[in-house]
């Protein structure tokens, strides 16, 4: 299975909400999408976007299929396959100050622990889907 996640907020900060795709053998499979916030950022929608896809994930392969996420946000990778190690070791704190965002990423960094062996994200152009 294959999933792509997006998320947006217009203005930034201002309302943002998140869209997921499900693909499975190619063909779009379910289009869910929401997560809307009165009051939200880019990175939040796409963080959002980012956990979500990793419940689905989880959920896939208990069914014993492979999955790959596809997100346009560098940012909501890197927080959570790279960044939130370090900061996790360090007590949730970096040296720069405060963690934003930190409510999304604990959880979805926990559940990406929980999986990470299994799956592979990707980071793909914004707008990349549409153009194919």
């Amino acid at each position: 299975m294959k999933i792509f996640t997006d998320g947006a907020s217009e203005p930034n900060p201002g309302k943002s909400g998140t869209g997921i795709a499900l693909y499975r053998d190619n063909k779009l499979d379910t289009l869910w999408y929401g997560l809307y916030q009165a009051m939200g950022t880019n990175n939040t929608a796409e963080l959002k976007g980012l956990h979500h896809a990793l419940i689905m994930a989880k959920e896939v392969l208990a069914q014993g299929d492979t999955v790959a996420i596809y997100c346009d946000s560098k940012y909501s990778i890197d927080c959570i396959t790279q960044w939130a190690k370090g900061w996790q070791k360090k007590g949730w704190k970096k040296s720069g100050g405060e963690i934003k965002n930190l409510d999304i990423i604990q959880p979805a960094f926990e559940l990406y622990q929980q999986i990470e062996a299994d799956i592979s994200i990707y980071h793909v152009n914004g707008m990349s889907v549409l153009k194919q």
